[in-house]
């Protein structure tokens, strides 16, 4: 069951969660910065509550289901390799031919690739959004270098390294057989939002 409370700006989310969880005598998982647990909840330790980013449920849900064993590229790696393809692509790109040795270019593109992973959008989909413009428009053609670029740095990283986005995915599909996670009450705070 998801449950959602939601209140104006002026309202103490956080002390309604944490009076909750007092109350609940259950085995807690909350998703939020640390200090303030220990403040609101008045405790010197938290037995049965504990606290952690998205990103360390990641890491401890791989720890304990497999899979945390993979060699990963952030964004600095992947903006490296972005470098990389644009140069040995530069022949085959219709309208970022010039642009691709400018650092605000290769950002743009290391910034549209982490989005596009995090909505689960791929190369395969730009293709075929590109194939319903019209032949000559520059939408298209943009979509077409920027598909191309993505195609090429997928194949790159395929077999050898785990992008960034890409370790959502792994630890996702392993939550629903986590002991950490069944039988826990969850609390997800503190995020504008989510992809």
């Amino acid at each position: 069951m998801l449950n959602i409370f939601y209140g104006r700006e002026s309202i103490d989310k956080e002390q309604f969660i944490y009076e909750q969880i007092d109350k609940s005598q259950r085995r807690t998982l909350v998703i939020v910065a640390e200090k303030q647990a220990f403040r609101l909840l008045q405790a010197q330790g938290l037995m049965d509550v504990e606290i952690v980013s998205m990103s360390r449920l990641g890491f401890k849900l791989l720890a304990e289901q497999g899979g945390g064993q993979k060699t990963f590229i952030d964004k600095y790696g992947r903006h490296m390799l972005l470098s990389q393809i644009t140069a040995k692509l530069e022949e085959d790109l219709q309208v970022f031919k010039d642009s691709r040795r400018k650092n605000s270019f290769i950002e743009m593109t290391n910034n549209f690739i982490s989005e596009m992973k995090q909505y689960n959008v791929g190369p395969g989909d730009l293709a075929l959004l590109a194939d319903n413009l019209e032949a000559d428009s520059l939408l298209k053609k943009k979509l077409s270098d920027l598909e191309l670029i993505f195609a090429e740095y997928e194949n790159r990283i395929d077999g050898k390294y785990t992008d960034s986005e890409d370790y959502i995915s792994l630890y996702t599909e392993k939550i629903k057989s986590s002991s950490i996670v069944q039988g826990a009450v969850i609390w997800v705070y503190g995020f504008d939002s989510f992809a």
